[in-house]
């Protein structure tokens, strides 16, 4: 989320951006606005991971301390749409974690897709940080880009032992996932 200059007028604002998502101009604090992307699943199909990576630093960057990325990935979690309790199986849940964390992958037109849900606010926050960095890339992407910006933009060292072992388990089963996808004579 890209931090700009407050506007001079209190009328909403908004912008079309490259990839044809909408932006909202958005109040964040006294000094400062944020801006909001009305499709971000769009946007985010669009972007290759290095742009992917580079926005998930350029929000998490200016945050000032551990509370506010706590708020970020409690923000990232009640946005990401809940599972259809049908998928809330044992065979889909994620093994290591404390609180329980279902994780879908999907296979179409070339490209993976990763949904989940998890029982805790936070596991899930960190699971739609890693999954949609993920969703809709080709296999050979999710296997060439690891997600080592959450240690540059200081996400991981906030995290517990637990939500640390979590994150491994996630990213070793997307990774799974993506390596399958390639084996397979079908993609």
């Amino acid at each position: 989320m890209a931090v700009i200059a407050p506007p001079k007028t209190s009328l909403p604002t908004w912008a079309v951006c490259e990839a044809g998502a909408r932006l909202h101009v958005i109040p964040f604090t006294s000094c400062q606005i944020r801006v909001a992307v009305s499709d971000l699943a769009h946007l985010l199909s669009v972007m290759s991971l290095p742009e992917k990576r580079q926005a998930l630093i350029d929000d998490l960057l200016p945050l000032p301390d551990a509370e506010e990325r706590f708020v970020y990935l409690l923000g990232k979690a009640k946005k990401w749409p809940p599972l259809d309790p049908a998928l809330k199986t044992d065979d889909r849940l994620l093994p290591g974690c404390v609180s329980r964390l279902w994780l879908v992958p999907e296979y179409r037109d070339g490209r993976c897709w990763f949904h989940m849900d998890a029982e805790a606010l936070i596991s899930k926050g960190i699971a739609a940080v890693v999954c949609g960095f993920y969703s809709g890339e080709t296999p050979a992407d999710i296997l060439a880009h690891e997600p080592d910006f959450l240690a540059e933009a200081g996400l991981t060292q906030v995290l517990s032992a637990n939500r640390s072992n979590a994150l491994s388990n996630l990213r070793l089963k997307i990774r799974a996932y993506a390596e399958a996808r390639l084996a397979s004579p079908a993609g």
